[in-house]
């Protein structure tokens, strides 16, 4: 009995050795238990961490949006679009032509484009009427013009950089009328009107930097004047109206003595133009007033071309009207053929006439309402183009033809601008504007330029 209870405490014995071990067992697997659970967190906080890496993610998302839904998140919070308020604005845009604005944000706008560079010249009281405007080979820009503040014949000039201006002639009322060209030396010359004592046109020429004027013709009149000369031969050209006996007159300088001669004498004379060929030979486009019927009375005007053989002059009525010409300029291209434009005050439109060696060709360049006003036409690089004023919205216009059709375009529309446009073409092939401001009282230049494409 006493080997059994022995035996007894034995097993008790060897089973609480067990327990003990695995009991320690627990604890090793607890240990690893705890190993998994730290691994488990690690993953949950890992896990946690990525989760809240993805919220922050979301959180710089709601911090750097794409407002207008294009693509592209705002620049102002490290994004690419220079304008999150409009999906037509981003890196991938189209630029749009001639609006100041930059589509494709490369920090340059309209580039790429060919745009209107403007700016005003001259911001005096009143000045700028009259404005006339060459350009030479070289580049350099002159600008005559009137100052009706104080009655003065101006001038500016620029050879890229800033303007100059000048007070060419100041002994009395001058300025009106005024006409620029460049002699072969690119000293400036202008003809101009002196309304303060009518006895005809006047001639000035800046040599040396200073001044000198002398009368171009002895009799009465000057208005309506235009000046042109030839860049081989230096010989000063003039047209003008004569007034009191309703004459277009026509005289030049040939070795330091001006001579004149009646160009048209079929009525009474309005706005002229004058271009001379490559021989130095003048071509005018005039505006006549013709009596139809003495009674009743009925008057028309009738646009006319006129032209030099150097000894004779030659006409030709080439609109009937009834209202034709008002405002007219004419050009002669390199094949010595004339355009001119022109209004048609009875549709009120701008029209362009061209001889082709046998025949008038017409177009209807703008039959727009109102439109055609203070025209100027010149030759560019291939064709013709035309300046001019949009009378219906105030606006400066131009015009160009590409051999086959007109198209047109508004170069000004800030305020009443574009009255006395004077254009020329610069070396560049790209045209340029002189013209008044209405609103501000101001002479303002307008030039065409290709802006280099960003990229």
């Amino acid at each position: 009995m006493k080997r059994v209870w022995m035996l007894l405490f034995v097993m008790l014995a060897a089973l609480a050795v067990v327990f003990a071990v695995g009991t320690c067992g627990g604890d090793d697997d607890d240990d690893d238990d705890d190993d998994d659970v730290a691994d488990d967190d690690s993953g949950d906080d890992d896990t946690g961490d990525d989760d809240s890496a993805d919220d922050d993610s979301g959180d710089d998302d709601e911090e750097c949006p794409d407002a207008d839904e294009d693509g592209f998140q705002d620049e102002e919070c490290g994004g690419t679009d220079c304008d999150d308020t409009d999906p037509d604005i981003n890196p991938d845009a189209d630029e749009v032509c001639g609006d100041g604005i930059d589509q494709d944000c490369d920090d340059v706008a309209d580039d790429g484009c060919e745009v209107w560079m403007i700016e005003t010249v001259d911001s005096g009281d009143d000045v700028g009427q009259y404005a006339s405007l060459a350009i030479t080979d070289t580049g350099k820009v002159g600008i005559a013009y009137y100052d009706a503040d104080n009655r003065d014949l101006k001038y500016a000039e620029s050879t890229g950089k800033a303007w100059t201006i000048q007070t060419a002639v100041s002994d009395g009322r001058v300025g009106t009328y005024a006409s620029l060209v460049f002699n072969s030396l690119e000293d400036p010359c202008i003809g101009y009107y002196r309304s303060l004592i009518s006895t005809g046109p006047y001639y000035a020429t800046r040599t040396g930097g200073a001044w000198s004027t002398e009368e171009a013709y002895g009799g009465s009149g000057g208005e309506r004047l235009r000046m042109a000369i030839h860049p081989l031969y230096d010989v000063p050209h003039m047209i003008f109206y004569t007034g009191g006996t309703s004459v277009l007159r026509y005289t030049r300088n040939s070795g330091g003595v001006w001579t004149a001669e009646d160009v048209d004498t079929n009525g009474y004379t309005r706005n002229s133009g004058l271009a001379l060929d490559s021989a130095g030979l003048p071509h005018v486009s005039v505006q006549t007033e013709i009596t139809i019927s003495v009674e009743p009375e009925i008057i028309e005007e009738h646009l006319f071309y006129f032209r030099s053989d150097g000894s004779a002059w030659y006409e030709e009525e080439i609109d009937a009207g009834p209202h034709a010409g008002t405002y007219n300029s004419i050009a002669v291209d390199d094949d010595d053929y004339p355009w001119i434009a022109y209004t048609d005050d009875f549709l009120d439109d701008l029209k362009a006439k061209w001889w082709n060696g046998s025949m008038w060709r017409q177009w209807g360049v703008d039959t727009g309402l109102s439109v055609g006003e203070y025209n100027s036409i010149a030759i560019g690089p291939d064709y013709p183009g035309v300046s001019y004023y949009n009378k219906t919205f105030g606006h400066l216009m131009y015009a160009e033809y590409n051999g086959s059709y007109w198209s047109t375009q508004t170069v000004d529309e800030d305020g009443s601008v574009g009255r006395y446009t004077s254009l020329a073409y610069a070396p560049d092939g790209y045209p340029a504007i002189a013209y008044y401001d209405v609103n501000n009282e101001s002479l303002k230049f307008a030039r065409m330029t290709y802006i280099e494409e960003v990229d």
